[in-house]
């Protein structure tokens, strides 16, 4: 099967769907193909085709092997460079993950628990307190008492210890926690900070917005857990990265910032109207490709690719391990190639060929079940099943749906699913019931991704586009099998062995 671009400006350019491919350091399997995923790969083209979306890459990968993958569109829409699982892209929140993984390394290795407070590792947070209210910036109330002993690692990861978000992406500040966070960012922007241990000293001078283990509120607290690995490691945050994670899982092409060397695989960040010109007024850089329709696909971070805020000598100086700071910048990018080795590592225990990372079992406990109704996070599960309603400490778990829950869309996470991504539509998933890892990159902060559930007479149905019910029926629920097939794994390299 082949489709014509209508993007490319003069002459067709022909692409074959190549449905499996090969992603080096994984195994791919005998059988080829997957009719789903490729019936699902065509109706993806011809959105891409359509001016929907510039360009993506995608990946399924099932019992440790790489059953699909998919390229299409353009990384680049001004110089036509293809989108490939080898396109480097900003993956913003999905730096979490890594910074996750690295806190577990130190924990098993007796360097740290999770249970101990931040202020252990860094003094600033020894005194902290909670804002008055929702709207206050700095205040916090007359006697208010000291929360810095449960202000700990493991509410960081599960985003119950308190901290916030600030603006970012050209929004302006507005209510007290992004006005509280404003002048922080700023400095980022600025270049005022030149390290993470001058960003989180700073941090660690502003109150909380919440009470820990109150609820989960999403946050920028991995900066402050990837300042907990930088002190307990003895190495920065890319430093420890690339030894422990990077190297041996050959991810050649993840980092803080991109070489000019491969500047040119760099794919182009894009938004609509608004937000372009919402970000190049807050940056004060000039935009040459505003495009007059509000729906058209503006590019924001430089008009060329070595123009970006993540090439190197550019690039942030503040090692983010929240994804983002300031307006856009910090956090690493990476390839679908890379991300691919990174979670199989994870769906297999914690493991990727001879290279263990992790012990399965600190995968099974920490990384696919829910740590909310732990003592030390909030001591209670949620009374609901929906959305951001279980957490792991790589990210949201699907919960089992509760008889007054809203009926969950058809791509949200089921039942014993994890999964995250970042802003730039990265999207990630890790299955251990089904025994798959899901991937999906494209380059782009506005519009649907595939088109939402749509009504018809006979219920709700999903787009032919939805790459989730895609690929859930290329892999059936069988729990036990995967968990024996983790558990095989499980005598193989000892962890930290190359």
């Amino acid at each position: 099967l082949k489709w014509c671009c209508p993007t490319t400006c003069g002459a067709a350019a022909v692409m074959p769907i190549h449905g499996v491919s090969g992603i080096p350091g994984i195994p791919s399997p005998d059988v080829v193909g997957n009719g789903t995923l490729l019936r699902w790969e065509e109706a993806m083209r011809r959105r891409v085709d359509a001016g929907k979306l510039p360009g993506f890459a995608s990946c399924v990968i099932h019992k440790g092997a790489v059953v699909h993958v998919a390229e299409h569109g353009f990384a680049d829409m001004e110089t036509r460079t293809p989108f490939t699982i080898d396109t480097i892209v900003r993956i913003y929140c999905m730096t979490k993950t890594a910074v996750a993984v690295g806190i577990l390394i130190l924990m098993e290795r007796g360097l740290l628990q999770l249970t101990d407070p931040v202020s252990k590792y860094i003094p600033r947070f020894a005194s902290l307190y909670v804002v008055k209210h929702g709207n206050a910036t700095s205040e916090v109330a007359a006697r208010s008492p000291n929360v810095a002993k449960k202000f700990t690692i493991l509410r960081l990861l599960t985003h119950t210890a308190g901290v916030g978000y600030g603006a970012s992406f050209g929004f302006k500040a507005s209510g007290g926690h992004e006005r509280m966070y404003e002048p922080l960012l700023t400095a980022v922007d600025s270049g005022k900070f030149s390290t993470l241990e001058d960003f989180c000293n700073e941090l660690g001078e502003l109150p909380l917005r919440y009470k820990p283990a109150k609820d989960l509120n999403y946050s920028m607290g991995h900066d402050v857990l990837g300042r907990i690995i930088e002190v307990v490691s003895g190495q920065t945050l890319d430093v420890f990265f690339q030894k422990e994670l990077f190297k041996p899982l050959a991810m050649n092409d993840t980092s803080f910032c991109v070489p000019v060397r491969k500047a040119s695989r760099l794919a182009a960040l894009y938004g609509d109207r608004v937000r372009a010109e919402r970000m190049t007024e807050f940056s004060g850089k000039h935009s040459e490709l505003l495009h007059r329709r509000k729906t058209a696909f503006c590019r924001i971070d430089g008009n060329t690719p070595g123009d970006s805020n993540w090439i190197k000598g550019s690039h942030c100086k503040v090692f983010s391990g929240n994804g983002v700071l300031g307006n856009n910048t910090g956090g690493l990018v990476s390839t679908l190639s890379d991300q691919a080795r990174f979670h199989t590592m994870l769906l297999n225990g914690g493991v990727l060929g001879s290279h263990r990372i992790l012990q399965a079992s600190t995968v099974e406990r920490w990384c696919f079940q829910d740590l909310l109704p732990l003592p030390g996070v909030r001591g209670k599960r949620k009374r609901t099943g929906i959305e951001w309603s279980g957490w792991t400490a790589l990210g949201q778990r699907g919960m089992k749906r509760m008889k007054r829950d809203p009926k969950p869309s058809s791509d949200d996470y089921e039942e014993g699913e994890v999964g995250m991504g970042g802003a730039a539509t990265t999207i990630w998933s890790i299955n251990p019931v089904r025994d798959q890892v899901t991937l999906f990159f494209a380059q782009t902060l506005d519009g649907d991704t595939w088109r939402p559930d749509h009504s018809t007479s006979a219920g709700m149905k999903a787009s032919s586009e939805n790459f989730v019910v895609a690929a859930r029926a290329a892999a059936g629920r069988d729990a036990a099998a995967a968990a024996g097939r983790r558990k095989s794994l499980s005598f193989g390299a000892p962890p930290g062995s190359c």
